[in-house]
């Protein structure tokens, strides 16, 4: 026993006499062309050590690199070339806390960096086009890709992983000074990120907190500047299990028109993968509180769950860009759906108040599920213009082709809450119902929205237009028709009996099939349609007079030789337009029915007139 702690003491000496006197040996010349060989058989960069350098083992295992650079040049024209230039990088160690089964660093910091990324001059070659899978063969896949995860998880959670037992206690880990350059591959800028500061002090696995403080900067081409800084604390257990946030709070500038800060804090367990996470974002338009579960080897892998008193979305707008008049026509290109296809995500909202467009939905309920590549909105609830929405939605992203459909309704929504929300405010009042049922197809964003294919029902009873009068307009043309003064007062409003609209979506447009208003006095119908790519439409409308105008007033009888007459109403433009400049009376084809009429029953009056005569001609020939 006496010889074993002999030797065992003997080996500690000598460990403790190398430690000192190694170093006399080191040539750090050698070990800096050792490194920079190794850089380049591993990843074909070029090393280079050009500055200051210190490195020694005791007492502390110490590393200082002072004016150092790293060049990766692009292999191919399909890859980027990356240049680096490192002011500074230090590294302190304590030899005695390793000894002890601890280590503890006095710091590590890397600062002065510039690094210039070029990209490629040719854009990657495509993936071949994945072989088009049916129906059933993707919830096969889907279903065996579950129950993989679902063995993988369950392996992990039986084989309990070996403590480390690493105590790490680092006093600070700090980046400063960081630029990095992006060009693109004629050299033009295409963005900046410069990171100030970015530091973890406090360093440890024994679960104490470590605080976290970052700020960057992000500068696009057109010189649009994003500030982002972080603070907040975390913790790490010796076992190196999980990762627990406390709060870590992140402010963005520059993204919206105002600041946004998100706060978030929970937990990352490592094996297997999960994060629990809660959040609170507070955005230009409103907070938005919610949690955020990924868990990669269960079903779903993503769930969101987010809840918000008032949320503006119109208020979250980017502080610049161009306008739409000057944005460039984006060529129809697929739309990215990779993601989709591959997502396993259950997505929940609930909104006291959601405001866009112009629009507020009270009560708003969303319910999304999105697996083996179909995006499934189970619920769209809510509280429009006093109405109640319902409507679910599907999208199929399985194939190139994408398919999707919605169908709901709008159910007795106020005519005067839609009117005022375009700045209408009391001119018509009323409900209506409204009801779709719509389907598209396509591989772009313009091809679905050209390929809208179904039909969306509007109807509605006892709607009044409240700033104008239909009727009084009728009733005093048709009195000066009948050269009779009016003794009643006019109405000022159009009570409508009956409101049906019908659009039937098919060859990229809108087709107004059905338009019809009943009135008293008149009944109004017409056809139009919208064209989908531009909003451009025309519609016309002609007006049927009839003697139920007299219950306005006696003088508005209609002259029966009036009654086949068409009024007719012609509405054209742009629905982006101004609405006072859609629409107008013929007043030419009116004028034209008119003439028509006299010219007709002046010919009859003739002809009548001509019998007569050719009849007492005939009977003094004959003696009758």
């Amino acid at each position: 026993m006496i010889f074993i702690i002999w030797l065992l003491g003997v080996i500690v000496a000598l460990s403790v006499l190398a430690i000192v006197f190694v170093p006399m040996f080191i040539d750090e010349a050698q070990i800096i062309a050792l490194a920079e060989e190794a850089v380049h058989e591993k990843s074909g960069a070029e090393l280079r050590v050009q500055g200051d350098t210190n490195l020694s083992l005791f007492p502390r295992l110490e590393i200082n690199l002072g004016d150092t650079s790293i060049v990766l040049p692009a292999k191919t024209d399909f890859d980027a070339s990356i240049r680096a230039e490192i002011a500074n990088l230090d590294i302190g160690l304590s030899i005695f806390a390793l000894l002890g089964g601890e280590t503890q660093v006095g710091a590590i910091r890397l600062s002065g960096v510039r690094t210039t990324v070029t990209q490629a001059k040719l854009a990657p070659v495509a993936p071949p086009p994945t072989p088009a899978l049916s129906d059933r063969e993707w919830e096969r896949l889907g279903s065996q890709l579950r129950a993989e995860r679902a063995a993988e998880r369950q392996r992990l959670l039986a084989d309990v992983a070996p403590a480390t037992g690493i105590a790490i206690a680092i006093d600070e880990i700090a980046i400063e000074d960081v630029q990095i350059i992006i060009n693109r591959a004629d050299g033009s800028l295409d963005s900046k990120i410069e990171f100030e500061r970015v530091a973890v002090s406090q360093v440890n696995t024994q679960g104490r907190p470590m605080a976290i403080e970052a700020f960057a900067t992000l500068t696009s081409a057109a010189n649009e500047v994003i500030e982002i800084s972080s603070n907040g604390s975390i913790r790490v257990p010796t076992d190196l299990g999980k990762i627990s946030l406390d709060r870590l709070e992140t402010n963005i500038r520059g993204v919206f028109t105002e600041p946004m800060i998100n706060i978030v804090s929970g937990e990352v367990v490592l094996r297997p993968l999960r994060a629990d996470i809660k959040f609170e974002a507070q955005l230009p338009g409103g907070n938005v509180d919610g949690k955020l579960i990924y868990a990669d080897l269960e079903s779903p892998q993503i769930t969101v769950t987010l809840t918000t008193q008032h949320l503006d979305l119109d208020k979250l707008t980017p502080t610049t860009g161009e306008t739409e008049a000057t944005l460039p026509v984006a060529p129809p290109v697929p739309l990215p759906v990779g993601a989709l296809q591959g997502l396993d995500l259950k997505l929940d909202i609930e909104a006291d108040a959601l405001l866009t467009a112009g629009q507020t939905i009270s009560h708003a309920q969303v319910a999304m599920r999105v697996i083996d590549g179909i995006t499934k909105f189970d619920a769209i609830r809510g509280t429009l213009h006093k109405g109640q929405l319902d409507t679910v939605a599907e999208i199929n992203v399985r194939r190139p082709m994408i398919t999707a459909s919605i169908e709901g309704g709008l159910k007795s929504f106020d005519l005067n809450s839609l009117a005022s929300s375009f700045g209408a405010i009391d001119q018509v009042s009323g409900l209506t119902d409204m009801a779709w049922h719509i389907d598209t197809q396509g591989e772009s964003a313009a091809a679905l929205q050209i390929g809208l294919e179904g039909d969306l029902t509007l109807t509605g009873n006892n709607v009044v237009i409240e700033t104008a009068s239909i009727q009084a307009g009728m009733c005093l043309a048709a009195a000066q028709i009948n050269q009779q003064p009016l003794t009643s007062t006019m109405p000022i409003t159009t009570p409508i009996k009956a409101l049906e609209m019908v659009l039937d979506f098919e060859d990229g447009a809108a087709k107004i099939n059905t338009l019809t208003m009943a009135i008293t006095g008149a009944t109004l119908s017409g056809a139009g349609s919208i064209a989908l790519d531009s909003f451009d439409f025309r519609t016309a409308l002609v007006a049927k007079l009839n003697n139920d105008l007299t219950q306005i007033d006696p003088s508005c009888r209609l002259n029966e030789r009036y009654a086949s007459i068409d009024w007719p109403v012609v509405c054209k433009g742009n629905l982006n337009g101004e609405p006072k400049q859609w629409c107008g009376i013929n007043t030419d084809s009116i004028l034209q029915q008119i003439i028509q009429h006299e010219a007709k029953s002046q010919l009859e009056k003739q002809g009548d007139k001509l019998g007569k005569e050719a009849g007492k001609l005939l009977k003094k020939l004959f003696g009758n």
